[in-house]
């Protein structure tokens, strides 16, 4: 073989090396690219299925309001106007209460109750049944600070704290309309029923103190707290421990946080700043608190807001840090799996995995207003400013 005929047979062995090698590199990359997307779907997986199931056209509302366990959803507007849905969007009823601002509906959805809050000339609670008609006024002493709902075996409970001291326990059913009251240490700032009706926990102020109750006014446990704050208390739907958010009744002055167990044990506290409007959310098995505030940053003589929120778990071990100045990150609500519902400044709505990494749920037409969710977490309800009212489902 001659030199000539070696070296074009060499360079067809080389050229036929290179293709291979052309070839095998896309063929890595893709395997390696599908790996990794696979990886990060896998990632994801564990976050909670976050699902638009309806949407609907609600204006100037001045409440919103799920029944404990998600099954219903009250609202009422600035006219005093009440609806209820089923957790899948049909309309149940419509009311008016003219001057009534704020509603609790029970479990079942058969009764819903509407006051006007921290009003002193308005202390009626107006009951309505599940066909829309008032089937009762109850005219407390002292102006509503707080209220909520359970079911009984007879009927409806509900629980209705007042500024003047006093705890109303009040049931209603298709045979019964009764009510007795008893004395708490201070204004009911806020009081959360247990499912069964047979205990409550009160937060009051001026006494400021944190009270697990029987139905009967009987005292199981006291924390005491800071005459300066107002106790906003809350069973954690999942567990038997209670969240409490001890807010100053002076805009300057910082707060507090802390989870308390059963028996009245502190579990674990933190403390809230007023210079950065800390707000808390805490998830429905008390394992996850999420803070969300504001940061100022300056620089070269120029200020901004970045909105951050913050996972730790009741250690205060932080678990993951969220938000910039292209990326305003609020907390909605936090899930018993450590993942949490956030919004942006371009209303837009994320949710987390464990780990903190966002996947997108929904960009809303409006800018955001309100909010409310299911005390299991369950269902999240979101008002906008153009007036729609999104409903997700996390499951």
């Amino acid at each position: 073989m001659n030199r000539g005929r070696a070296n074009i047979i060499h360079a067809l062995f080389l050229t036929a090396g290179l293709l291979l090698v052309c070839c095998a590199v896309p063929s890595f990359i893709r395997s390696t690219a599908t790996r990794s997307a696979s990886t990060k779907a896998e990632a994801l997986s564990s976050t909670t299925n976050v699902k638009l199931v309806w949407e609907t056209y609600c204006k100037n509302l001045s409440d919103i309001r799920f029944s404990p366990g998600g099954d219903y959803l009250a609202v009422i507007d600035s006219q005093g106007t009440v609806t209820a849905y089923s957790s899948a969007g049909k309309v149940l009823y419509s009311a008016g209460v003219p001057g009534a601002d704020h509603i609790v509906i029970s479990p079942d959805g058969k009764y819903a109750m509407t006051y006007t809050a921290l009003d002193r000339k308005n202390t009626t609670c107006t009951f309505i049944d599940s066909h829309g008609d008032v089937c009762w006024d109850l005219n407390v002493r002292g102006a509503v600070w707080s209220a909520d709902a359970c079911t009984t075996e007879d009927g409806s409970r509900f629980v209705i704290g007042t500024g003047d001291k006093r705890v109303y326990v009040a049931d209603i059913g298709k045979r019964n309309k009764n009510y007795r009251w008893w004395t708490a240490p201070g204004a009911v700032v806020s009081l959360d029923i247990d499912t069964h009706g047979k205990e409550l926990i009160v937060g009051t102020w001026q006494k400021s103190s944190v009270e697990r109750r029987e139905i009967d006014g009987t005292k199981l446990w006291c924390v005491d707290a800071d005459n300066a704050c107002l106790p906003k208390i809350q069973i954690l739907g999942n567990s038997d421990q209670v969240s409490v958010l001890f807010t100053p009744n002076r805009r300057t002055a910082d707060g507090s946080y802390m989870i308390i167990g059963p028996d009245g044990q502190l579990i674990t506290q933190g403390n809230t700043d007023s210079a950065k409007n800390t707000r808390v959310l805490f998830d429905s098995t008390g394992k996850y608190v999420c803070l969300g505030y504001t940061e100022h940053i300056d620089h070269k003589g120029n200020s901004m807001v970045e909105k951050r929120a913050v996972l730790q778990d009741i250690s205060g071990r932080q678990l993951w840090k969220k938000g910039s100045a292209f990326f305003q990150a609020a907390p909605i609500l936090v899930t018993s799996h450590g993942e949490v519902l956030l919004r942006d400044s371009k209303n837009s709505l994320f949710i987390t995995n464990p780990s903190g990494e966002l996947e997108s749920v929904l960009k809303c037409s409006g800018k955001f207003l309100d909010s409310a969710s299911a005390s299991n977490g369950s269902f999240c309800a979101i008002h906008c400013s153009d007036g729609k009212l999104y409903i997700l489902k996390l499951s």
